[in-house]
């Protein structure tokens, strides 16, 4: 009872201190602000980039349903009309999910819908995320050299390339011919060696067929570069007229998400945005609706379509929150 005690106030801590810590950046981000400004800005939007807007979110999206076959080509084929639904569920799920719940969820449903073991599912993914953080920390390097942010985000680029860069090398050991596994005792080692770590390894595999490695990391650079062409048709909407070097460090720098860890609802992309449109010199205010009207634009689309993905997966409400549910009954019971 103690222990499960000691739990829920342990959790209403974490959420006061997020949520304190949220706030608090939220005021920095808005006490300078003016809302006639943020007005005004709207008022000037032009409708017309609507289209374009669309038909990149389109393509974007197609992209990392073409990436995600590949990186279970080895597994098992999937068509990329069958991993549309996939990513737009796996989109709508990394926004509202906490921490990693969003990557469990994932494995679990599409371990479901494709037939593919879950540890095989979560090495492929890692692969998925160690090649995104590579091409983000490229793009960021790069856009670093035009724009004076400061030197936080030298730091950040640097560190996410070496930290990729190590990785990439770690599995391509670990996933070398004969490698052994460890040498773990009894019947439970086995069953975490050919249960877990064999299987896991092998959805690693992908590293090193190099055909397969050079379509996922062309694919991510694809998926980065129209992601930035996004950002910048959102800003020409609004007839904001900056450095268009701007719009692809803030989706670099986003996307790598350890340069504001701990905030919620956006506030961390509200800040980030302000800082790049002050490098480039525009006023808060703009930066500002800016945000705002991003939100908007990448959570329209997939609050519109996620029920239309999950019924094309079949899926049911129980399965979407299956994980959720299951976590937190454990939580919940109390440990004498």
């Amino acid at each position: 009872m103690l222990r499960w005690l000691w739990r829920r106030r342990s959790r209403l801590g974490q959420f006061a201190a997020t949520l304190a810590v949220s706030v608090g950046l939220l005021w920095l981000t808005l006490y300078t602000v003016d809302f006639g400004q943020i007005g005004d800005t709207f008022r000037r939007a032009n409708p017309i980039y609507l289209l374009p807007i669309a038909a990149t979110f389109a393509v974007q999206y197609w992209l990392i349903a073409v990436r995600w076959q590949q990186l279970v080509l080895h597994l098992r084929p999937v068509s990329v009309r069958a991993a549309l639904p996939r990513v737009l569920i796996a989109s709508s799920a990394r926004a509202v999910a906490p921490f990693l719940l969003d990557q469990l969820l994932m494995v679990q449903i599409s371990a479901r819908a494709f037939g593919i073991g879950r540890a095989e599912l979560s090495g492929a993914e890692f692969i998925s995320r160690l090649m995104e953080g590579f091409v983000y920390a490229l793009f960021l390097l790069t856009t670093i050299l035009v724009l004076p942010v400061g030197p936080a985000f030298i730091g950040l680029a640097a560190f996410m390339l070496f930290g990729t860069i190590t990785g990439f090398a770690l599995i391509f050991w670990l996933t070398r011919p004969r490698a052994a596994a460890p040498a773990l005792p009894g019947a439970t080692g086995r069953w975490i060696n050919e249960s877990i770590w064999e299987p896991v390894l092998q959805g690693l595999h992908s590293i090193r067929n190099v055909r397969q490695a050079r379509n996922i990391f062309l694919l991510s650079v694809a998926i980065a570069f129209t992601e930035s062409v996004f950002y910048g048709l959102v800003g020409l909407a609004l007839g904001i007229r900056t450095n268009p070097v701007t719009y692809l460090f803030l989706e670099s720098a986003g996307n790598i998400g350890a340069a504001i860890p701990f905030t919620q609802g956006g506030t961390g992309s509200l800040f980030l945005i302000q800082r790049a449109f002050d490098a480039a010199g525009e006023g808060v205010s703009v930066a500002t609706a800016y945000a705002l009207a991003l939100q908007a634009l990448i959570s329209l689309p997939l609050v519109l379509l996620g029920p239309l993905a999950a019924y094309a997966m079949r899926l049911t409400p129980g399965e979407l929150f299956a994980l959720r549910i299951h976590i937190d009954r454990e939580e919940e019971k109390p440990q004498s």
